[in-house]
């Protein structure tokens, strides 16, 4: 009597998963996302392979795409991953309708043409990544990404000054990357604001002035790297409180006077490169 109820049990057990699987399976993506999505198709000039040529098909299945695990009638997109796709042409508006979206990697393609605005207005964003393309124009200066953690626009042709604004509702940011572009200007003393900021990636724009002093209260930065730049000035003493970075170039710069007797205070540090500035003593 009892083996029967316990084998009762698991097989009732055992409909109810498959029944959920089933009605998992079986849910179609949010009609505004594949919306979103094909508007996105349409900006871009060449096909997106595995997205299939029917646009009204099921878009969770689309190559590329990560939609959640509703239990609700209609799943939606949370992560966008179309890296080294060959793909050219321009990003539609219509993509930062995703408002479920937490990952958006479209590095290393052939797009071009002007950053959308509203991009970088996306509550939900936590890892966007644009890097290897073609962009142009100048970036955001408006930016509220209060999730974001990885940001990543190197390697383009982005052009004007660095987003002054971006820790002010961005307080999760790891790593932010602007390097191999056309940015000029001075480092926003507002950097200093990025508490968990651990990566910061200036190098090969035409940076210039001195290294804001805030900049050096970044208790978590690992990496920094503001090679083949413009900087000048001294550095600063109280570069000693980055008791937790491996990485920092300052190389190919413009960099004068005597470098601080700081090293001892940092501890991690693996790497240290200043070569071709105007350093002295």
């Amino acid at each position: 009597m009892e083996y029967s109820t316990s084998r009762l049990a698991f097989i009732f057990l055992a409909i109810v998963c498959k029944a959920y699987i089933t009605k998992s399976q079986n849910l179609s993506c949010n009609s505004n996302d594949l919306m979103a999505l094909n508007g996105f198709r349409k900006c871009v000039a060449s096909s997106v392979d595995g997205w299939g040529a029917n646009p009204d098909s099921e878009c969770c299945s689309w190559a590329g795409i990560t939609c959640d695990n509703a239990t609700a009638t209609q799943r939606r997109v949370i992560g966008l991953d179309l890296h080294g796709r060959g793909l050219a042409g321009e990003i539609c508006e219509s993509l930062a309708d995703l408002d479920q979206l937490s990952t958006l990697n479209l590095s290393h393609n052939n797009l071009r043409g002007v950053l959308p605005d509203k991009l970088f207005q996306m509550q939900n964003l936590e890892v966007l990544d644009l890097s290897g393309n073609e962009f142009v124009g100048f970036f955001p200066l408006h930016i509220h990404l209060p999730h974001i953690r990885i940001l990543d626009v190197s390697d383009n042709f982005l052009v004007g000054s660095l987003a002054s604004t971006i820790c002010d509702r961005s307080h999760s940011i790891e790593s932010l990357n602007f390097a191999e572009n056309r940015f000029h200007g001075e480092v926003p003393g507002n950097f200093g604001d990025c508490t968990s900021l651990q990566r910061l990636f200036l190098n090969g724009n035409s940076l210039s002035g001195s290294l804001p002093e805030r900049q050096f209260q970044l208790k978590h930065l690992r990496e920094l790297q503001f090679q083949n730049n413009g900087f000048s000035g001294l550095l600063h003493e109280r570069i000693d409180n980055l008791s937790n970075v491996v990485k920092i170039d300052l190389s190919n710069n413009l960099f004068s006077g005597v470098l601080p007797d700081v090293f001892g205070a940092l501890q991690k540090l693996e790497h240290f490169t200043a070569e071709s500035n105007k350093f002295s003593g």
